[in-house]
């Protein structure tokens, strides 16, 4: 899992700390800076119409089985 950081809306802190709780659960886990500015080159997915808009639809999951 990696979870980030950029200072101003999260802190290294506070990563470190879910950071170790993730990893009591047994995950691997990387915390590393992140910019707050993220904007990557979504062109290749409005080519053929829509937008980024279509890309946060609700996944479909299966049901848990216990």
């Amino acid at each position: 899992m990696l979870i980030g950081y950029c200072g101003e809306r999260s802190e290294q802190e506070g990563s470190e700390q879910v950071a170790e709780f993730v990893r009591q659960q047994g995950w691997d886990v990387e915390v590393t800076p992140i910019p707050a500015l993220f904007a990557p080159d979504m062109s290749m997915f409005t080519l053929g119409g829509g937008g980024v808009h279509c890309l946060c639809q609700a996944l479909k999951r299966d049901p848990v089985r216990v």
